[in-house]
């Protein structure tokens, strides 16, 4: 490529052991056709061989990739990381985390598409970036501090400066832990703190000074005053679900009224999205989502600081707050049930159990031993709920039930669940690495009854997809609505497409929804992701050929499956006992409430929607792995030779 606009044009490539730094033209990795994010990062990937190496091996390569729309206004400044998960079970597979905050602009602005990280240090480090001025720091000062103590040392009254950390969970090699930056901002999934951990890499502090070069600047400030003049970009009500607390109850209306200050997100981001609190006694910061995972145990007012506690000291020691949410829903659920009791958990180390769940602590003396069990490394779920489900069931007398009910929960990949039972989502969670429900919100926009005013025959319509509440696995007697499996896989497809090119732009997911800049025909949001990035980077890709990038993203994550993992049909599926099973499936509405509906997939009917996605994509139907035909068709021929040399091209 002669000129690279929205591209800095430069990969940072470090390796810890042998503290050689190299840079190398983000041009070699072909963003044309592989944008930057998730793309970027699985082209990288594959060029590397797809290392078959442990995810804590020297050798496993952490990366974390910006877009060409990072850093420029609007909802677009975050960063995928990507790497072998150390949370993903039973096998360790690539996957990816998105995170954002101002670390990616910064990044950006520092002058680098991506950093690839190899190797570990002999001691503990943390890289120190400053435009072209790259260091590798000695960290021995700054082990075993928390997260937010992390990023206080290093930015060093600098306010312009962002700092990526890993907490005591991380250095502790804990497959729970996250990586983050600023309060809130973190890529929870996937295990990427151990992976750090693993390398002795405490942080990474990053300050830029550069700019990013636009095709066209005119027409894209044009574009962005236009969407903020009509609104597309709500900072108000569409946002009332992530900036108060999630768990709702009393004890989120106390926690909003008495102690959120104002309201947070990534830099330049129109929605400032979360919710920012100052508790006396326990400290500030941001929230949303799963940060209130014992929230949805303690519900009444003088809870608050409790639940807030939880939020903040998870944050401090970098433990993933959907994991402790599951696992929070899992204890409380067996024993409200009857199915366990709490001397039971407490025997299997979940210790001490709070007086809500029968137990003899207090919230504090709970949340404090706990958590400090798993950041330590020293309590069974240090590694996964699903890790931790064999050896613990020999502690419980219903073994049967608490192994039912942890698969249900944590039905693939070792990640928890979020709302499989829309069918789109099922699938598509199927297929991939790890949970994806927080970065494919589209299934949820395309089943409500009426989106933003969108009456949802229009949107689903318009799209040419299936939509509303018949794509839900209902089971039988418990809803009026029959589930309709047939088309699912045309959702699937459309969303999966999408959610790539989200992740490699990049574009916030709320920003990103089908009902997202809808005011057809001028106007949708395949038509604004085509504009925008054709106007930064000056490559004109219409929307059909824009959607086809994703597509061939998808093919490449799916040709690394295939060549390191051994990627088939049989493996795209859930365990045992998710499939011909009535269970509850719990997702938020509009205004943060939660709703339960009882899911029931047919194991049958799956397998025949699996039929109809691998023809709809080109794949073969006995393998579920891209032929010769599609992978050439996307441009994608030489890896095609490769799966061919190594037998795996069907």
């Amino acid at each position: 490529m002669k000129n690279l606009y929205g591209w800095t044009g430069t990969v940072l490539h470090i390796n810890l052991s042998s503290r050689k730094i190299t840079r190398i033209p983000t041009a070699n990795f072909e963003p044309e056709k592989f944008i930057g994010g998730v793309g970027l990062s699985a082209k990288i990937f594959w060029d590397m061989g797809c290392p078959n190496v442990a995810a804590l091996d020297m050798e496993s390569p952490f990366i974390i990739s910006t877009g060409p729309l990072t850093g420029l206004p609007g909802p677009f400044n975050r960063a995928e990381i990507c790497g072998i998960g150390a949370q993903n079970y039973p096998e360790e597979q690539f996957t990816y985390s998105g995170i954002g905050g101002n670390f990616p602009s910064q990044l950006k602005y520092a002058g680098y598409d991506a950093i690839v990280i190899l190797g570990k240090a002999k001691q503990p480090v943390y890289l120190s970036i400053q435009d072209d001025d790259v260091e590798i720091k000695d960290a021995n000062s700054i082990w075993g501090l928390d997260l937010i103590e992390t990023q206080r040392v290093l930015k060093n009254n600098d306010p312009k400066a962002s700092v990526l950390a890993i907490g005591p969970a991380g250095e502790n090699l804990c497959r729970c832990s996250v990586v983050a930056t600023d309060t809130g901002s973190t890529a929870g999934q996937g295990g990427f703190g151990a992976v750090l951990g693993s390398k002795n890499l405490k942080a990474i502090r990053v300050k830029g000074s550069g700019k990013i070069n636009i095709a066209k600047p005119d027409g894209f400030l044009k574009l962005i005053t236009e969407m903020n003049a009509k609104g597309s970009w709500s900072k108000g009500a569409a946002q009332r679900w992530a900036r108060a607390p999630l768990c709702g109850g009393e004890v989120g209306k106390e926690l909003t009224k008495t102690y959120r200050i104002k309201f947070s997100g990534p830099y330049g981001c129109p929605y400032q999205c979360m919710g920012f609190y100052d508790v006396p006694g326990i400290g500030k910061g941001a929230a949303m989502c799963a940060s209130w995972w014992y929230g949805f145990l303690r519900q009444e007012p003088e809870a608050a600081k409790a639940v807030w506690e939880a939020n903040m000291f998870a944050q401090k020691l970098g433990i993933n707050h959907f994991e402790l949410l599951a696992l929070i829903m899992i204890v409380a659920e067996s024993i409200f049930e009857g199915i366990a009791t709490p001397d039971e958990w407490i025997g299997v180390g979940v210790s001490p159990l709070p007086e809500i769940l029968g137990g003899p602590a207090k919230d504090h003396d709970f949340l404090t031993t706990m958590l400090l069990k798993i950041s330590e490394g020293n309590s069974p779920f240090s590694h996964g709920i699903l890790r931790a489900r064999d050896h613990i069931l020999e502690g419980f007398q219903n073994k049967e039930e608490i192994k039912k009910l942890i698969e249900i929960k944590f039905p693939a990949w070792g990640y928890a669940a979020h709302y499989y039972g829309w069918l789109g989502l099922c699938l598509h969670v199927a297929l991939d690495t790890r949970d994806s429900g927080n970065s494919t919100d589209g299934y949820l926009a395309l089943n409500r009854d009426n989106v933003n005013g969108i009456p949802l025959d229009i949107l689903g319509k318009h799209f040419g997809v299936p939509y509303g509440p018949s794509t839900f696995a209902h089971a039988e007697g418990t809803s009026d609505v029959e589930a309709v499996w047939e088309g699912i896989e045309y959702q699937t497809a459309w969303e999966i497409d999408n959610q790539q090119l989200r992740n490699s732009l990049p574009i916030c997911n709320f920003a990103s929804l089908p009902d997202a800049y809808f005011h057809p025909p001028e106007m949708d949001i395949r038509i604004f992701e085509s504009k925008v990035f054709s106007l930064v980077t000056g490559i004109n890709l219409d929307p059909g050929n824009l959607a086809r990038t994703g597509e061939r993203i998808w093919n490449m994550r799916r040709a690394i499956m295939v060549k390191r993992e051994n990627r088939s049909r049989e493996k795209d599926t859930y365990l045992d006992s998710f499939f011909n099973t009535r269970w509850p499936d719990i997702q938020d509405g509009s205004g943060g409430d939660l709703y339960e509906f009882t899911a029931f997939i047919d194991k049958n009917r799956f397998e025949a929607l699996k039929d109809r996605f691998y023809i709809l994509r080109g794949w073969d139907v006995g393998t579920g792995r891209p032929t010769r035909s599609k992978l050439e068709e996307l441009g994608l021929k030489d890896v095609a030779d490769v799966l061919e040399k190594t037998n795996n091209l069907s």
